[in-house]
């Protein structure tokens, strides 16, 4: 259609330039001849004066007198006009919007829509397309009137799911079970809403049977004083939860379903994850529908420190729900608001009247790798409830081999509030330190003042930590050696080239090849590979297909800490078939030699023993490369 548009374009275009053609040349010829009408008129005008060759005399005296004689006027001869030839005229042509055919209009085209006339040709009429949802013809799949009310094009609306699922849980047509309107808001699809426990416990307290505070080996513990590590465990009765709407756990199960937080004054805990709670046997209670089993387990409290101060302990308790273990939490809160409770430690003992500052953590990482820089994360609690600090600073003290990297090794904190905490960080580096690994001390001194029986007293507080220090691990794959292709079935040869460039040595090292088309036979150990050493790992490996093959040679080693880390080197080999020679048939000559001959063993010995010194020389020439190539890069170091 759109083809025929453009030829229609294309034709009056055409018209249009053969008429603008025709009325250009008829210009032209008018133009000229006007134009020789003036040339006439201009030669009538102009008068002959005869030239005598003399210059008449004036006299000033004459009166100049009239000619009566009247002079003879040349007529202008008349120029012929050129008649311009007729040019010839186009015959139009009609050419139709629709179809693009000549010789008729879109009005009597024979192609138009028999039902929509001009609109269209027939052919491209829509009573023609077959609907591919309902089969019928006359629309399209986007405008059929059997499409599914919900899902659209998907399916017919005949063929919904909807009017054939049934829920589990209800027992109804139109939904499935995890939409179902009538489920648990609690628990989902176990059950519905109307059946759910919770709705049989109608008691509403929370409250705290016993508490115990014993020491890091379970020691109860008569007395806490400032500054002491302590285990706080506290048993909790919820009679709004009952035992079975928590999964029936069995007695001292640990669960990471009850979430408590502890706040932080009088006593405080460097980390959330030193809270573990376990389910207790159950408390039968009475409810306003009878009696049940209530919820009931002991809250642990794990390195807790006493700052001083008052001897209150309070914490905040909250639930999550499960999906298939009872025992692991999917996050999602339960419906039971969170309580907070309280209770006094008779144990605790603020018998020092003096400030002080304990540093509740020292981070840097795992361990610092020497030239590199790290941060030292330091954070340090005012052990007093009832006193500020004032003109707080905090040092840090440096052994020899650790650095400033950049900032100033002692700052001024300022103001510490009751029970506030002093955060800084400072950016250390290691620095020549030859030990593999070592150990080294380091200080932070904070020095601090405060009102203490009525007067103003400096304190210093020092706190010590050790910071593990390691030399970075530069061990590498050299290199691989292996043949470019091997005969299928055949055994081959590689071998991986180790280098140890840094200056700690690397332990329980260990090569692999693994491939699934390439079979070796062992995993090769080889043991410990100290600074500057190197090593060679070689494996004999069939090929059980033809074609490129493709393994790894994998390398594993420990450092100085532990930690394992795997290198690996992928190679590629070609594996052909193993041709087949013809050997020509052996005719035994005629001896015409004397005896003492070379005997055919002899040859084969010293052929073989030929090979072996080759192969020899070979290997020593290989180890000798690699050798100086080591101690190039030992100078590069």
């Amino acid at each position: 259609m759109r083809k025929l548009k453009i030829e229609k374009i294309v034709s009056m275009a055409m018209a249009a330039i053969m008429v603008f053609s025709m009325c250009f040349d008829a210009f032209a010829v008018t133009a000229s001849a006007t134009l020789d009408t003036t040339n006439q008129a201009v030669v009538t005008e102009t008068e002959t004066i005869p030239d005598t060759g003399t210059i008449p005399e004036t006299t000033p005296e004459a009166t100049p007198v009239a000619d009566p004689t009247p002079r003879p006027t040349a007529e202008p001869t008349p120029r012929p006009t050129p008649t311009p030839e007729p040019t010839p005229q186009p015959t139009p042509v009609s050419v139709c919007t629709l179809c693009g055919g000549e010789g008729h209009t879109d009005l009597d085209c024979p192609n138009k829509c028999k039902e929509h006339g001009t609109a269209h040709l027939d052919v491209n009429c829509s009573r023609h397309i077959t609907c591919s949802l309902c089969s019928l013809t006359g629309h399209e799949i986007a405008d059929c009137p059997s499409q599914c009310t919900e899902h659209g094009t998907q399916h017919l609306d005949t063929d919904c799911p909807r009017h054939s699922t049934v829920c589990t849980l209800c027992g109804k047509t139109g939904h499935e079970a995890a939409d179902c309107p009538s489920r648990c808001v609690q628990h989902g699809t176990r059950h519905m809403d109307k059946d759910c426990p919770r709705n049989f416990a109608t008691n509403d307290n929370v409250y705290i049977t016993n508490y115990q505070v014993v020491d890091e080996n379970g020691n109860p513990l008569a007395q806490v004083r400032p500054g002491d590590k302590v285990i706080v465990a506290v048993t909790v009765i919820d009679e709004r939860v009952r035992a079975e709407d928590f999964g029936n756990l069995a007695n001292s199960a640990q669960t990471d379903r009850i979430h408590a937080t502890m706040a932080q004054g009088a006593f405080t805990i460097p980390y959330s994850g030193n809270i573990k709670a376990r389910i207790r046997n159950n408390v039968s209670v009475n409810g306003t529908s009878g009696s049940y089993n209530a919820l009931c387990y002991t809250i642990e409290f794990r390195d807790v420190t006493y700052l001083g101060g008052t001897p209150d302990f309070s914490f905040s308790i909250a639930y999550t729900d499960y999906d298939s273990n009872p025992l692991v939490s999917n996050n999602t809160p339960l419906p039971y608001p969170q309580k907070t409770l309280s209770l006094s430690v008779t144990q605790a003992t603020d018998d020092v009247p003096a400030p002080t500052v304990i540093l509740n953590s020292a981070n840097y990482g795992k361990v610092a790798i020497i030239g590199e820089p790290f941060s030292l994360v330091t954070t340090a609690t005012n052990t007093s409830s009832n006193l500020e600090l004032d003109n707080v600073s905090v040092k840090v003290v440096l052994p020899a081999g650790i650095n400033m990297a950049s900032g100033n090794s002692q700052v001024l904190v300022g103001t510490v509030g009751k029970s506030g905490t002093i955060n800084h960080t400072f950016n250390l580096i290691a620095e020549g330190v030859a030990n593999d690994v070592t150990s080294l001390p380091v200080q932070l001194v904070y020095t601090f003042e405060a009102f203490v029986n009525g007067k103003r007293t400096q304190f210093t507080s020092t706190q010590d930590i050790s910071i593990n220090v390691q030399q970075p691990t530069r061990f590498a794959i050299q290199s691989v050696t292996n043949d470019a292709e091997m005969y299928l079935n055949n055994e081959s040869y590689i071998s991986a080239s180790l280098v140890n460039k840094g200056k700690t040595t690397v332990y329980n090292v260990t090569a692999e090849l693994v491939s699934e088309t390439l079979t070796a036979y062992e995993v090769e150990f080889l043991g410990n590979i100290t600074p500057g050493s190197s090593s060679e790992a070689s494996f004999d490996f069939t090929a059980s297909q033809l074609g490129t093959s493709t393994g790894k040679i994998l390398i594993t080693y420990e450092d100085a800490q532990g930690t394992e880390t795997t290198m690996e080197q992928e190679f590629a080999i070609e594996v052909i078939e193993e041709p087949v020679w013809d050997e020509p048939m052996y005719t035994e000559p005629a001896i015409d030699e004397p005896e003492t001959s070379v005997s055919p063993v002899i040859v084969v010995g010293v052929l073989a023993v030929a090979a072996a010194g080759g192969f020899f020389f070979w290997k020593k020439k290989q180890a000798a490369k690699r050798k100086a190539e080591l101690e190039d890069e030992d100078e590069d170091i």
